[in-house]
C-alpha cells in the first residue's frame, strides 16, 4: 500500500467513515475499498478510485500527500 492510500485509510478510520457508505457514495467495489483501507489492506487505490473517495468524505486529495515520505524531499524544501 503506498503512502497517500495509508494516510486516507488513517483518516477514514479516525473520523469513524463506514467502508459501506464510501462504497456506496462513490461506485467503488466494497472488496476494492476493503482490500485498500482496512488495517489488513495491501492494496493502493487507484487515481480515480482515490479521487472519488476524497470527494466523498469532503477532504482535499492533497491533504493526505506526505512530503515527509519522499526519498529526498524534506519539509523545508517544499516551501
Amino acid at each position: 500500500m503506498d503512502s497517500v492510500t495509508k494516510a486516507m485509510a488513517e483518516f477514514i478510520e479516525e473520523k469513524g467513515f463506514q467502508l459501506s457508505a464510501i462504497s456506496i457514495g462513490t461506485n467503488i467495489p466494497y472488496s476494492a475499498l476493503w482490500s485498500s483501507l482496512s488495517k489488513s489492506g495491501t492494496r493502493s487505490l487507484r487515481a480515480d478510485e482515490f479521487l472519488s473517495v476524497c470527494k466523498f468524505i469532503e477532504k482535499p486529495a492533497f491533504d493526505f500527500y506526505r512530503l515527509d515520505n519522499e526519498p529526498g524531499i524534506k519539509q523545508s524544501e517544499s516551501a
